[in-house]
């Protein structure tokens, strides 16, 4: 971990009060995390054929550039990003490294089966696709 593990509260959707709290890593961490894997999983696909499906990984990631700014700092993703592709051997450097065309068609390949069963209401890969290349171009690059 790069960034400090802030306290967060638990939160759940039962009626009892839960007044705890619980160190996490911080969305910026997860977006770094999730941004990294984009690259390992290229890696995986030209070493060895396959790799398990990355698609829940441009799902979350989706969702975190729907977070307003002052929920997640994209400068700081921005800045650890280096050093998390560095301990794997992998870089990214603009927003076409994200959307490798390997990685992208086995998100693609993926993506009903591995998150449908999980999410009522998934939308298109290719909208998800374009919503997060158009944030993380704007944000990180």
């Amino acid at each position: 971990m790069l960034l400090p593990a802030p306290h967060r509260p638990v939160t759940h959707g039962y009626e009892e009060e839960v007044a705890v709290a619980i160190r996490t890593y911080s969305l910026e961490e997860i977006a770094a995390e999730k941004l990294r894997t984009t690259q390992q999983t290229r890696a995986t696909l030209l070493e060895r054929g396959w790799s398990r499906s990355r698609a829940r990984d441009f799902y979350d990631l989706w969702h975190l550039v729907r977070l307003s700014s002052a929920r997640l700092a994209w400068p700081a993703v921005r800045s650890i990003l280096p050093a998390k592709c560095a301990l794997r051997a992998v870089e990214i450097n603009n927003v076409e490294d994200i959307f490798d065309p390997i990685v992208v068609e086995a998100v693609r390949k993926s993506w009903e089966r591995s998150l449908g069963p999980f999410i009522g209401d998934l939308p298109p890969v290719d909208e998800v696709f374009a919503e997060l290349r158009a944030a993380l171009d704007a944000w990180m690059f």
